[in-house]
């Protein structure tokens, strides 16, 4: 049973997810040399999930490259604009059109719009900046040696969040530690 109180099920990705440290991530071996097949612990899974805080931006026409540590490691993460899910934790709300004799709220709405779909174009820059925590979910691929994560989806999170993920995290990987050491030869 506390196996399973380290693993994460995550329903949009339909894969279990082990919650790892970054240092973790940059340790495992490719699955018969697939770039994204990974062994760990005697598991073997594609997908990740890891907290940390964004350390570096670079952004290059579609694609922004970021630089994320949890404070074990640091490991490049690369945001496809045109398939990711980045968001903050508020909720959007839905509008309804106002009245044409309201012409100050059709100009709120109109600019409302816009902000969303600049952050459409470009989402983790609508409300996530350098040194937030975030929850970021993706793909672990491997490229002449390097480990990286193609990011699905990014979710700022609040700092409580943050270290109780890391705090989980660390807990998993001593509990894994532990009983990888102790099964018999």
């Amino acid at each position: 049973m506390e196996q399973e109180d380290t693993e994460l099920v995550l329903p949009k990705i339909g894969k279990q997810l082990g919650i790892y440290l970054i240092r973790d991530y940059l340790n495992f071996e490719l699955q018969n040399g697939i770039t994204r097949s990974f062994q760990a612990y005697g598991t073997t899974f594609q997908n990740v999930a890891f907290c940390a805080r964004i350390t570096s931006v670079e952004r290059k026409n579609d694609r922004t490259r970021l630089i994320l540590d949890d404070g074990t490691s640091a490991i490049l993460c690369v945001l496809n604009h045109s398939n990711s899910i980045a968001s903050n934790s508020e909720e959007e709300e839905d509008e309804v059109l106002p009245a044409e004799d309201e012409p100050s709220r059709l100009g709120q709405l109109l600019e409302a719009q816009s902000r969303r779909l600049m952050a459409q174009r470009d989402p983790i820059f609508s409300r996530i900046s350098l040194g937030n925590p975030v929850f970021v979910v993706g793909g672990l691929h491997a490229f002449e040696g390097k480990h990286f994560v193609l990011v699905s989806s990014v979710r700022r999170v609040t700092e409580d969040y943050f270290v109780q993920f890391l705090n989980f995290a660390v807990r998993g990987a001593e509990f894994r530690k532990y009983n990888i050491n102790e099964r018999p030869s």
